[in-house]
């Protein structure tokens, strides 16, 4: 196999490969022995079909797989050679139509990454937020807590606006799949009660039962539902009203708190987790900026264009309609495109000089905090995981970001500033509209 390398532009090369006859035969016969051990034909022994009838049967299949085989060494030996590392899958063309008896010539295009000389930054110097949740942080987060947080008793009066319906409810799919759920609690303003059942709890009393027919919008998240009608059986078991608590002792009750020490326990640790995020968050982003600032190398096209459709693809979606973009727009999306791959192709390059891995158990604990989140809960998550395993990368990849970031702060002088709860609230609020 003899390799050229025949054009080099930037990150985009360019190489001619020669493949001899003796390598194409050669391959191919280790096919077709292959295919003969496990041959079953009828009138021979197993493993003892003559190799002419096996080549008569199979040596088209053969000779393509064998084809196959052989560009794909090409390839990671072109790579290998010069020390490259394909940026995108690479591009295998054959230059000449394959003739028995003769060589086969491959033209190999492939964009490779960028070499990267990691610095040392050592003598980099950052600040780092410190907060502890003070008693005012406490007093205001409580007031939330106190503010949002609603019990309910049950009321003889019919259903209105202000109250809650407690209900037990069966809904079928056209398929006649049938899904029954008990004693949920639902308010009569909700999506739910309105949208769904179409309002009709409104003036119902506990003991009545009533029958909706829905139909799911087309782009409905669970593909399962979507564009399906499903027919609602519901009983009113009970109507509650609402009745604001303002004891600390009776919220922690309801919270499983024990008592209101615990639950001012529970505040504080809950606040200081947030702020420990957040002023991570803003030295990460000084961290970046500064990384983003010393180094320039080149960076794949292909990848910047991937990302600059991402990034038009999220705005998309945000905005709900199909947007043209102007040319300014799209220049400040290829600059911030470029940034992210630049900043990503540097920390990818950090985590492998350092072996800094996610772990499996790291992971799973992330899929299961976003799975909490998820419209279908943990379990929906892992589905949609098993349809599409190769979510977990775009789960993983901001993990693997953040260990590389918490590994170079260990390496750089990092000064400590003790602020407010408010004043990290200001730089991290001001982060984020820097963003927009």
């Amino acid at each position: 196999m003899q390799i050229n390398h025949v054009k080099s532009e930037g990150l985009q090369k360019e190489f001619l490969c020669t493949i001899a006859v003796e390598d194409i035969d050669k391959n191919v016969h280790s096919k077709l022995e292959e295919v003969r051990s496990q041959a079953k034909i009828p009138g021979f022994r197993p493993g003892k079909v003559p190799i002419d009838v096996i080549k008569k049967r199979y040596g088209n299949q053969a000779l393509s797989e064998a084809l196959e085989n052989l560009c794909n060494e090409a390839t990671t030996k072109a790579l290998s050679d010069h020390n490259y590392r394909a940026a995108t899958q690479p591009k295998v063309d054959v230059a000449n139509k394959y003739e028995e008896g003769k060589p086969l010539e491959l033209k190999i295009n492939v964009e490779v990454l960028p070499e990267i000389n990691v610095k040392d930054m050592s003598d980099f110097t950052f600040e780092r937020l410190q907060v502890e949740a003070s008693e005012a942080d406490y007093e205001k987060a409580l007031k939330n807590v106190v503010e949002g947080f609603l019990v309910t008793r049950p009321v003889e009066s019919a259903a209105s606006d202000q109250h809650i319906a407690l209900i037990d409810y069966t809904f079928c799919l056209e398929e006649g799949e049938t899904r029954e759920f008990k004693d949920q609690k639902i308010a009569l303003t909700s999506d739910f009660a309105q949208e769904r059942l179409q309002g009709q709890l409104k003036g119902k009393k506990a003991g009545d039962t009533l029958t909706a027919v829905y139909t799911f919008p087309a782009d409905f998240e669970n593909a399962k539902l979507a564009g399906k009608s499903v027919e609602y059986q519901l009983t009113l078991k009970e109507v509650h009203e609402f009745i604001p608590v303002q004891e600390e002792d009776l919220i922690a009750k309801e919270l499983h708190l024990d008592s209101k020490d615990n639950l001012k326990k529970d505040i504080q640790g809950k606040l200081n987790e947030q702020y420990a995020k957040d002023a991570f968050f803003c030295l990460k982003r000084q961290v970046l900026d500064k990384l983003s600032g010393e180094y320039d190398f080149p960076v794949p096209f292909s990848m910047v264009q991937s990302e600059m459709d991402a990034i038009k693809h999220s705005i998309q979606q945000e905005s709900q309609e199909e947007k043209t973009f102007s040319e300014d727009e799209l220049k400040g999306f290829e600059k911030l495109a470029e940034r992210r791959v630049r900043l990503g192709l540097l920390l990818a390059e950090i985590s492998r000089e350092h072996n800094i891995k996610v772990t499996e158990k790291e992971l799973q604990e992330e899929v299961v905090r976003q799975g909490q989140q998820h419209p279908e809960g943990p379990s929906g998550l892992l589905k949609y995981l098993e349809k599409n395993p190769q979510t977990l990368e775009y789960i993983k990849a901001p993990l693997l970001e953040d260990k590389v970031i918490q590994h170079l702060v260990e390496t750089m002088k990092i000064t400590d500033k003790t602020v407010t709860g408010d004043e990290l609230k200001k730089h991290f609020e001001d982060i984020n509209k820097d963003d927009e």
